[in-house]
């Protein structure tokens, strides 16, 4: 969300930022929307695989459409129902543990793939952090909740698959206004 539309990676993304900081080329692979399954689905293709092998650095992340489409669906980012207290419904519940077990089966998927493809590349993962600020009151906690959960999904696999971390959600945290549109 850095440019006028969401067609592309804009060139302010971190991974172009990173690259120029770094001297390197960078290809962003990074697609607005884009969920877990949509990713490992694209690490199946031509273009995605030659990427990933010729990379020496990657910086992996994606969550968090996985679960904003969701409360998208349920109205839950309607800007109305922002002033209102939130009560999930049971079916809202579950949908949010599915699409959280959904995150949880892929992500290892996702790494291996991408280890597989690249075994000498660096993977950065980028963990998840909560675009509600805590004036949100009643968006904030729930978010804050399921973001924790899919954050510890990823920590468990960074030590598994040894990655390193960045703590976006630290960088984020009460910067939301400045930091999120």
């Amino acid at each position: 969300n850095l440019g006028e539309n969401n067609n592309a990676p804009s060139k302010y993304a971190f991974p172009y930022l990173i690259g120029a900081d770094l001297n390197k080329n960078v290809e962003n692979l990074g697609v607005p929307g884009w969920t877990s399954a949509d990713l490992l689905q694209a690490l199946q293709t031509e273009k995605f695989q030659t990427a990933v092998k010729n990379a020496k650095i990657i910086t992996l992340d994606i969550g968090s459409n996985d679960i904003l489409k969701l409360a998208s669906q349920y109205g839950l980012l309607n800007p109305e129902n922002a002033q209102k207290p939130i009560v999930l419904t049971p079916e809202q519940q579950q949908g949010f543990e599915q699409a959280i077990q959904k995150y949880a089966e892929n992500l290892p998927v996702i790494i291996q793939t991408i280890k597989q493809l690249s075994p000498s590349a660096k993977i950065v993962f980028y963990n998840l952090y909560n675009p509600f600020p805590s004036a949100s009151i009643y968006l904030h906690p729930i978010s804050e909740s399921i973001i924790q959960s899919l954050n510890t999904i990823i920590d468990n696999n960074a030590k598994k698959f040894h990655l390193k971390v960045a703590d976006a959600h630290a960088a984020f945290d009460e910067k939301q206004f400045a930091l999120v549109r």
